[in-house]
C-alpha cells in the first residue's frame, strides 16, 4: 500500500496536490518533503542492505534496562508519554526537524521554526502544513509511528515545540487505540532529570533539597525502564512532573550534575524512591498505602511545618457529590472503617439517599479529589443561599454545620465507653507489622452531630448493632472556623487552603447520657411538624492534613532539613531507611 493510502496514489497526484493548494517558493520544500515521503515508500521494498548502505537509516534507540549500567555503555534513555490527545501542534525550533519512519528511514526535513499539525483519522496519521499562500497541504495517511528527530545546528539546542513547549530528545508520534496520538519524548536520563527536578521543586529551594530530589528521581526513572512497553514514564504525578525545557533553571541543571550517576540502593536492587508533597506530620509505611511493606519505607517523622497543605479544607458542593456518588445518590453521611496507624484512611463507608457502598481510603480519595487520605472530620453543611438557610440560623435547621465525630465501636477487648483511639502525629521507624494497622483497623463510628455554634447535640449517628453496643462522644463548646488562606502549591500547582489547628479530643460518656431525642440513625428529615421548614442543600466540607500518599521522601520536609543544614544524603536517608547511596555508571 502506498504511504499516503488513497488520498494519494503515487507521486504525480501527490504534485498535482501541492500544485492546486500551494504556490510560490514555498511550496518548493513542501514539494520535496512530498518527493522523500513517496520516495521512502517506495523503498520498503528493497533490501535492508541498499538502506544501510545509503547512509538514511535513523533507526530508534532502545530503551534501557534498569539494572546498573556497565561503564562502557552510554547513560540509559527514558521515554516519557507527554501528551495524549486527538491533534497536535509541533514546530521545528531554532534547528530543522527530520521526520522518519518506523523501520528509522528518513522521509525529509522541516525548516527551523517551521509549524505543522498531526492528527489521527480513519486511515491513519496526517500531517498537515501550511502552504505559501496560506492554505493547509494535507500529507498522509502515514502507515504506522512517525518520529520527529530535532538536528543539531550551529550554535543552536537541538529542541522541538510541541503544543507550546520545548522539549529535547525525539518525539514517537504513535497512533492510539482510542483514536488519539501518543506523543512519546525520548531523551537521555541525565538531560530528563533537571526538568523533573524544577517541575517537581521550586527551583529556587536550597540545593541540598534539590540534589535529594534529583537523586530521588533518577531512582525512581531508573526503576520504571519497562523496554516491553510503549513508554516507561508519564509527565504527570502519575510518574513524576516533567515539564520540558521550561522547568530547567542553572539550579535544577547544578543538582543533577553535581549529584551525576548516583542512586538509592538497598544490596543490588534499586529502591522504589516514591515521594509526595507534605505527610501532614508523619510519613507512611508502604504496606499501610499498598499491597506490600518495603523496609526502607517505613513511617518516619516529617518536617512540613511551613508546607501549605500540612492542613487544608476543601468544599464539595451536592451536585458533585452525587456526581461521582451515582450508586448513592449523592451523601448523606460518610463512616470511617479502619485507619492506618498515622491516621490515615484505610476503609471508608459511603451512605446516601440510594443506599450505601464501601471504599478503599485511596478511592474515596480519587472520587472526592481529596489532597491525600489523612482526613480530620468531614461535616455537612448548607450551601450559602439555599432554601432553608437564614441569617439567623447559618445552618437553617437542626442540620446546620454538623460536625461527625468519629471514634471506635465497642468489641473486644475495647469496653463501652473508652475514649476514641488516639492517631499519632509522629511515628518512628517500625518494623513491618503482621497486620498492618491492626490497633486501629476496628470499625470507626459515628458518634454523634453537634451544631457549630452552639455545641448543642443535633443527631446521634449510631454505629451497626453490636452485642457489646456502641458508644458516643460528644465535644462540647462552640467549634469556630478560623479565616482561610490560601497558598498556590508549586509541586502540583494547586491552590490550596491552609486551616488552623484543629482539635480538641472528644470525651466520651454513656449513650445514655445523649439525650432520647438525639437516638436517630443519620440524618433524619421526616420528624413530623406543623409547619416544617424546607431543607438546604448541603455540601460536604473534608478537613485534612498533607499531600500525597504519604510514603518515601516529603518534599516540604526535605525543604525544612535543607534549611536546617542537612545534607542530602541525609536528607535521603531520613525518609528511605537503611538504604546505600552509590553510582549506577561510571561518568
Amino acid at each position: 500500500m502506498p504511504l499516503f493510502g488513497s488520498r494519494c496514489q503515487g507521486l504525480p497526484l501527490v504534485l498535482h496536490r501541492l500544485r492546486t493548494t500551494g504556490n510560490g517558493p514555498g511550496s518548493v520544500g513542501l514539494v520535496l518533503l512530498a518527493v522523500a515521503l513517496v520516495a521512502a515508500a517506495a523503498l520498503t521494498r528493497l533490501a535492508p542492505r541498499v538502506l544501510a548502505a545509503s547512509g538514511s537509516t535513523l533507526r530508534p534507540e532502545p530503551a534501557a534496562s534498569a539494572q546498573a549500567t556497565p561503564a562502557a555503555e552510554a547513560p540509559p534513555l527514558v521515554r516519557v508519554l507527554i501528551r495524549q490527545q486527538t491533534s497536535l501542534a509541533v514546530a521545528a525550533a531554532a534547528s530543522p526537524l527530520r521526520l522518519a519512519d518506523g523501520q528509522g528511514r528518513s522521509l525529509g526535513e522541516i525548516a527551523a521554526e517551521q509549524p505543522f499539525e498531526l492528527r489521527q483519522d480513519q486511515t491513519g496519521l496526517v500531517v498537515v502544513m501550511a502552504g505559501a499562500d496560506g492554505r493547509a497541504v494535507t500529507l498522509g495517511p502515514l502507515a504506522g509511528e512517525l518520529w520527529i528527530v530535532p538536528l543539531p545546528a550551529a550554535g543552536r539546542s537541538a529542541l522541538v515545540t510541541v503544543e507550546g513547549q520545548l522539549y529535547r530528545g525525539r518525539l514517537q508520534v504513535r497512533p492510539g487505540n482510542d483514536g488519539r496520538l501518543l506523543v512519546i519524548n525520548q531523551l537521555p536520563l541525565e538531560r530528563y532529570l533537571p526538568s523533573v527536578v524544577g517541575s517537581e521543586m521550586p527551583a529556587s529551594w536550597p540545593q541540598a533539597a534539590l540534589r535529594a530530589q534529583a537523586v530521588a528521581a533518577r531512582t525512581y526513572a531508573l526503576s520504571q525502564l519497562k523496554p516491553s512497553a510503549l513508554f516507561d514514564l508519564k509527565a504527570t504525578v502519575d510518574s513524576q512532573m516533567y515539564r520540558g525545557v521550561a522547568s530547567e533553571t542553572d539550579s535544577t541543571r547544578d543538582a543533577v550534575v553535581s549529584t551525576r550517576s548516583q542512586v538509592l540502593m538497598q544490596g543490588r536492587s534499586l529502591i522504589n524512591a516514591v515521594f509526595h508533597s507534605s505527610s501532614g506530620g508523619s510519613t507512611e509505611n508502604s504496606g499501610e498505602v499498598w499491597s506490600r511493606q518495603l523496609p526502607y519505607l517505613v513511617s518516619v517523622p516529617d518536617f512540613d511545618e511551613r508546607s501549605p497543605v500540612r492542613q487544608w479544607q476543601q468544599r464539595i458542593e451536592p451536585e458533585q457529590l452525587r456526581r461521582v456518588f451515582r450508586e448513592t445518590a449523592g451523601v448523606s453521611r460518610i463512616d470511617v472503617l479502619a485507619v492506618s496507624r498515622t491516621g490515615r484512611i484505610r476503609r471508608a463507608r459511603v451512605s446516601g439517599p440510594a443506599g450505601s457502598l464501601e471504599l478503599s481510603g485511596a478511592e474515596l480519595r480519587q472520587r472526592l479529589g481529596l489532597r491525600s487520605t489523612l482526613v480530620k472530620g468531614f461535616r455537612l453543611v448548607p450551601v450559602a443561599g439555599s432554601s432553608g438557610a437564614s441569617p439567623a440560623s447559618p445552618g437553617g435547621g437542626a442540620i446546620a454545620q454538623a460536625l461527625v465525630l468519629l471514634q471506635p465501636a465497642a468489641g473486644p477487648g475495647r469496653a463501652p465507653g473508652a475514649k476514641p483511639v488516639a492517631v499519632p502525629t509522629n511515628v518512628g521507624p517500625v518494623a513491618t507489622p503482621a497486620r498492618p494497622g491492626v490497633e486501629t483497623e476496628e470499625p470507626l463510628s459515628p458518634a454523634v452531630l453537634l451544631d457549630s455554634a452552639t455545641g448543642a447535640i443535633l443527631s446521634l449517628l449510631a454505629p451497626a448493632p453490636s452485642a457489646q453496643g456502641a458508644t458516643a462522644a460528644i465535644k462540647t463548646g462552640a467549634i469556630k472556623n478560623a479565616a482561610t488562606k490560601t497558598a498556590a502549591v508549586e509541586t502540583a500547582a494547586v491552590e490550596t487552603a491552609a486551616v488552623p489547628n484543629a482539635a480538641v479530643p472528644a470525651e466520651a460518656v454513656p449513650a445514655e447520657a445523649v439525650p432520647a431525642a438525639a437516638r436517630q440513625v443519620g440524618l433524619d428529615r421526616s420528624t413530623p411538624s406543623a409547619a416544617t421548614p424546607p431543607q438546604p442543600a448541603l455540601e460536604l466540607v473534608v478537613e485534612g492534613r498533607g499531600f500525597g500518599h504519604g510514603v518515601g521522601m516529603s518534599q516540604w520536609g526535605a525543604y525544612a532539613m535543607a534549611l536546617q543544614g542537612r545534607s542530602y544524603d541525609q536528607i535521603l536517608r531520613h525518609y528511605y531507611r537503611g538504604v546505600d547511596l552509590k553510582p549506577y555508571v561510571t561518568p
